[in-house]
């Protein structure tokens, strides 16, 4: 069973490897930030059948985030135990059998309710990246909050999409 403890350590790991890899730029931070959040989110959430061994994120839309996460990917399994594989889409339509999908255009995903009920239907894990409100599709969503990275939860999309997020990492998101 995982922990906050287990989460910050995770966090902690990969905050090593942000600072390590000398970027100074702060968008470069805030990307290795969210893809250190995107890998723990893994650990906290369960899904409606066995967890899995393997997990596929699927990006859509054009981000560093994937590029970044791409490249830690190794360590990044060794640190959750979890085998991660990632697919790229350029369209929503385009989507095919994931767990995960990181979405870097909202207006993208607005497009495609056809995707929205994919996701649902997949018990797909949703996350977006938007610094003003949550998307109404969103399971958990990034914000800037005093300059800081938070996510913030929502409890019903995860409900709707057969998913349970743990009281750990329900504890770590931001409340409005």
């Amino acid at each position: 069973m995982f922990t906050v403890k287990h989460f910050i350590r995770g966090y902690l790991l990969c905050l090593s490897l942000i600072i390590l890899s000398g970027f100074t730029a702060v968008q470069d931070a805030v990307t290795k930030v969210k893809s250190a959040y995107i890998i723990n989110f893994l650990k906290f959430i369960e899904w409606p059948k066995e967890n899995p061994d393997e997990i596929v994120i699927g990006f859509l839309g054009e981000s560093a985030v994937e590029d970044f996460l791409n490249s830690t990917k190794s360590a990044a399994e060794k640190n959750i135990n979890i085998k991660i594989n990632t697919l790229h889409f350029s369209s929503a339509e385009s989507v095919g059998k994931i767990n995960v999908l990181y979405v870097a255009s909202i207006k993208e995903f607005k497009k495609s309710d056809f995707l929205k009920n994919k996701c649902v239907q997949d018990h797909v894990l949703v996350i977006t990246d938007k610094s003003v409100g949550m998307p109404d599709f969103s399971c958990i969503n990034f914000l800037l909050v005093n300059n800081r990275l938070k996510f913030e939860i929502n409890h019903s999309n995860l409900k709707s999409n057969g998913l349970k997020a743990s009281a750990q990492l329900l504890k770590l998101s931001h409340k409005r």
